[in-house]
């Protein structure tokens, strides 16, 4: 009877402690979720105003690029053996201008990174969201991609090209700097660049690669604009 008993105590004693011990580990697991969350709803916190910021840069970008495309297709246009109505020197000054420089791409998402390099990712509660997030940076990378074709066939073709071929000043005399008051080393009339195939083949290539960012622009504001509803939705769980 005494060793029933005895086995009885040590029996219950045992359960205890596995009990406690599992307890325990229940506590533990219940204040490192809640730590997760709490550092999930930071970096989300950070996230959505950074979303915000971006869409409206990127929306920025895209109408940039529009504009220029307006501008290309009426140089092309003008450039066709028998245009409708030339410009005049003045218009085609201005509208070259518009083509200088280029849109730089985007740089990744701080908060995005950092949410990654916190390890925090995985405790996104909504599969929905984290989906969402990685569709985002993919527009954001092929957003990216497109939009440095565009440059180079900026820095590499259209601006060397326009550099040796014309009288870049009343180019670029909407800039913030003064050059008008110089006396040119040269003249050239920029009606000559419509004659020049050349300069209708840079237009083209330009053309062709804005078009193609246009549309990597499009989706990524799509992108920007769904993750930052479902950011917000996951902050008002």
């Amino acid at each position: 009877m005494a060793n029933k008993t005895q086995w009885r105590r040590i029996l219950l004693e045992g359960g205890v402690i596995v009990l406690s011990i599992l307890l325990a580990f229940a506590v533990d697991a219940g204040w490192d979720e809640r730590q997760d969350q709490q550092a999930v709803r930071v970096h989300l916190s950070a996230l959505a105003a950074e979303l915000g910021t971006q869409a409206e840069d990127a929306q920025a970008g895209i109408e940039r690029r529009e504009l220029r495309m307006t501008v290309m297709s009426a140089l092309v246009a003008a450039s066709s053996p028998d245009p409708t109505s030339p410009p005049s020197s003045d218009s085609l000054n201005s509208m070259i201008g518009v083509l200088w420089g280029a849109w730089d791409p985007l740089p990744p998402l701080a908060s995005l990174d950092n949410l990654h390099e916190s390890g925090a990712f995985p405790a996104i509660r909504s599969n929905v969201l984290r989906l969402s997030l990685a569709q985002l940076e993919r527009a954001i990378d092929q957003a990216a991609g497109h939009d440095e074709r565009v440059l180079r066939s900026w820095e590499d073709g259209l601006r060397p090209y326009l550099v040796s071929r014309s009288d870049v000043r009343p180019q670029v005399k909407a800039r913030p700097f003064e050059l008008m008051g110089y006396e040119g080393v040269f003249a050239l009339d920029p009606a000559e660049l419509l004659t020049d195939p050349e300069f209708q083949n840079h237009l083209i290539v330009r053309m062709n690669r804005t078009a193609s960012a246009l549309v990597a622009g499009n989706e990524l504001v799509a992108r920007l604009e769904a993750a930052a509803a479902l950011v917000e939705e996951e902050l008002a769980n």
